[in-house]
Formats: structure tokens, C-alpha cells, sequence
């Protein structure tokens, strides 16, 4: 018997109700009780602090990040501007395309977390907020054989709850890996190593670097500007022109 890791049930022929491709094993041990915390209202307690306050202390930081290292900040705000607008008016289309596209992707996530979990032998834990405020929190964690990773803004047109977490996975230990920051251009050139990760994929790259551009790099640059995470959208091939 082999277990659909997205119906989470064994079948015994192909699983016709699902489009992913079939893995022969559930997602090492960060699975095991997705189903149920995705079917729980998650909650998080905050002293004298709305989640709003929270979010935008948070990316407030990430700006802070960059001008400290030495960008200008008329720099850095022009380039997430520029980002950010591209986001906003492009529209979400769930298509043929997309859906293939997104598909692709999740599988990929879910292969490159596989890898780096087991490279950096780490265990996931799964919170709600933010675990962590800077690069250097996170890597003690890791170097401890643990890394947590939110379950919050996990809405998403195309990928379920368990593609997030293998992408948040995979983003994560990528930033380790790297050790670049959690300012924009941290979250760049992370993005930019994740590029490099499927160079070696049999998956389409094309597919797997569009998407690494808007779920990172597009995510993060509308989010500095709203203050807020972004609404999680899907966008065509080539709608992007930067």
C-alpha cells in the first residue's frame, strides 16, 4: 500500500481524486498532525499588542536590516516600491497554467525540504507567529537540531497547508545555509538560491523560478509596503516584466 500524503489515507491504486505527484512516503515526521492543526482555529497570545502591531514592527525591522548594512534607504524603498506595484495590479488567475505551475512547485518544495532536513538534521516544529525575529535566533535553533516554522497566513489559492510548510521549510534552512539576513535583499538573494537549488531538477525551472519570484520576492516586497502579509496570489507566466 502506498499513503497519499494529500488525502492522508492509504490507497492501493493511483489516487484519481488527486493531481500531485504520489509520494511513497509521508513527509517525515512534520505531517503527522497537519490535518489536525489546520482543522483548529490557531491562536496566539498577545500582551498589550495586536497581530496588526506585530506585523508591521516586523516589517518595519526588515527595512531597518537593510539600511543598517549600508543601502540607502531611498534605495531600498524604490526597489520594494517598484515590486510591491507589480503585485498589487497584477491579477490572480487560477488556469490550466497555473495550476500545473503551482503543482509542479508544491512537489519541489516538498523534495527540496525532504533534502535539507535531512542534511541539516533538524526537526520541524510547527507554531503560530513569528519564531523568529533574526537570522541568528534561527540558526541557534538549528545548530540545536530544531527549527520552528508558523502555520499563520497559510491561505493559498493552488497549494495546501503542507506545500507552505515544506516551502517555509526549505526558504528557511536556504537562509541558514547562505546566512543572509532577514532584510529584502536577505530575502533576495535567499530567493536566489533557492534558483540555484533547481537548476538541478528534472521539474520545469521556468515553472519553479517564476514562482520562487512571486512567493518570495513578490510577497515580500507588498508586504513591506502594506504592512501587513500580503493576499496570497497566482500569477501567469511572463507577467512580470522586471
Amino acid at each position: 500500500m502506498k499513503y497519499c500524503l494529500w488525502h492522508g489515507e492509504e490507497y492501493g491504486e493511483e489516487c484519481l481524486g488527486c493531481l500531485y505527484d504520489q509520494q511513497e512516503q509521508p513527509f517525515e515526521d512534520v505531517l503527522k498532525d497537519l490535518h489536525a492543526i489546520a482543522d483548529k482555529t490557531l491562536t496566539r497570545e498577545v500582551t498589550m499588542k495586536t497581530q496588526d502591531q506585530l506585523d508591521r514592527e516586523w516589517f518595519e525591522r526588515t527595512i531597518a536590516i537593510d539600511t543598517q548594512a549600508g543601502a540607502s534607504y531611498d534605495q531600498v524603498t524604490a526597489e520594494i516600491q517598484a515590486i510591491s506595484d507589480w503585485y498589487d495590479k497584477t491579477p490572480s488567475i487560477i488556469n490550466e497554467q497555473t495550476v500545473t505551475m503551482y503543482h509542479c512547485f508544491s512537489n519541489e518544495c516538498h523534495d527540496q525540504a525532504k533534502w535539507l532536513t535531512k542534511k541539516h538534521n533538524v526537526k520541524i516544529e510547527l507554531v503560530t507567529g513569528q519564531p523568529y525575529l533574526t537570522l541568528e535566533e534561527m540558526s541557534a535553533d538549528i545548530r540545536q537540531g530544531i527549527l520552528k516554522i508558523t502555520t499563520d497566513n497559510t491561505n493559498h489559492p493552488i497549494m495546501f497547508l503542507e506545500d507552505t510548510i515544506a516551502l517555509r521549510i526549505w526558504h528557511d534552512l536556504t537562509h541558514y545555509e547562505i546566512q543572509a539576513n532577514f532584510g529584502f535583499y536577505g530575502e533576495v538573494r535567499t530567493y536566489e538560491a533557492q534558483c540555484l537549488h533547481v537548476e538541478t531538477s528534472w521539474r520545469n525551472q521556468v515553472y519553479l523560478q517564476h514562482v520562487l519570484y512571486c512567493d518570495i520576492v513578490g510577497q515580500v516586497a507588498n508586504g513591506l509596503v502594506h504592512r501587513v502579509f500580503p493576499e496570497q496570489k497566482v500569477f501567469t507566466l511572463y507577467s512580470r516584466s522586471n
